[in-house]
């Protein structure tokens, strides 16, 4: 009988079972790829929307700017002074004394998008209203966001309303300015102005009632008188103000800065009663006979520049400066 040779037999191994902790660092380093994946993904569009960002700021400004001209003349209706209310966005606001009994209104818009065909369609968008109540009209800008393409880089578009707006020597008015420089000359009356960053210029004007002005970042210039038991309260966050006009009596200026100079002029035979701090920075007078008093980073004066003083000045000032100087 013959013997039948073995047979080769393999033996195989069994693979190692994984455990807990290769199962989760394997998981780990999933979750750890797919979000840098993501942060990758993210990166690229950066990348491309900050090239196009620049490509369409390029393009914008190598356009010249699509302008519309119109004007609007108003028919005042009411009896007393009249009050004119204006709501800005951008651009520019001129008011001047006209005729006694219209508001006459020159509109000029602007627009710079990233083609001329572009700036006429958001032109088209830019609207100035109007609303009126006998003598009380209020004007109003309003704009709509790019339709094309442009939408998506709004900074890169210039958009502009300037107003030149004539109204009776004798109004009140009150203005809101998202970033809008603001001029008033010749003007009578009562006025507030609230402005976000913009230049602000009174010239000529003589303040009645509780005439208000405010801004968050820019530069007051006033120059003018007040009419007895006029207020005025000028409030700043950032930037400088200067006022260089004459009291009457009984009138009270009220000035809130958070850093920057206030400057006052006021003629050497004002009588007024003046309270001013500066909690980091200095104070300077001149032409008055009032003592400054400097304890460290903080100065302080008060006083009165002549007897029996009816009017008030009250200034507080978190850095900056204060100058009171008689002219």
């Amino acid at each position: 009988m013959q013997t039948m040779p073995e047979a080769n037999v393999e033996t195989l191994e069994t693979p190692p079972q994984a455990t807990d902790a290769d199962r989760h660092v394997s998981a780990t380093t999933k979750i750890i790829g797919s979000i840098l994946g993501v942060f990758g993904v993210l990166g690229l569009l950066a990348v491309v929307v900050g090239s196009c960002s620049g490509v369409t700021l390029f393009a914008a400004a190598a356009q010249p700017p699509v302008t519309e001209h119109a004007t609007q003349t108003l028919a005042l209706t009411g009896a007393g002074i009249p009050t004119i209310t204006c709501h800005l966005a951008a651009g520019s606001l001129q008011i001047l004394a006209g005729s006694n009994n219209q508001v006459g209104v020159d509109i000029t818009k602007s627009v710079r998008d990233i083609s001329q065909d572009q700036s006429r369609r958001d032109l088209a968008t830019m609207k100035v209203n109007f609303t009126q109540q006998g003598n009380a009209i209020t004007i109003t800008e309003t704009y709509q966001p790019s339709s094309g393409w442009g939408f998506l880089w709004q900074g890169s578009i210039q958009r502009e309303i300037d107003l030149v707006i004539t109204v009776p020597a004798a109004a009140n008015l009150a203005i809101t300015a998202a970033a809008a420089d603001t001029s008033i000359t010749g003007i009578a009356g009562q006025i507030t102005v609230d402005s976000s960053a913009s230049r602000l210029i009174l010239h000529q004007v003589t303040l009645t009632g509780a005439s208000r002005l405010k801004a968050s970042a820019g530069e007051m210039l006033i120059d003018g008188s007040m009419t007895p038991d006029a207020t005025l309260d000028l409030r700043d966050s950032a930037g400088s103000i200067d006022f260089d006009g004459a009291l009457a009596t009984h009138d009270a200026i009220t000035v809130n800065a958070s850093a920057g100079s206030v400057a006052m002029h006021l003629p050497l035979s004002t009588a007024v009663h003046v309270d001013a701090n500066v909690s980091a920075g200095g104070i300077s007078v001149s032409g008055f006979p009032l003592a400054v008093r400097q304890d460290f980073g903080n100065a302080s004066v008060a006083g009165d520049t002549a007897p029996d003083p009816t009017n008030t000045i009250t200034v507080h000032i978190s850095a900056g400066s204060f100058t009171l100087a008689g002219t």
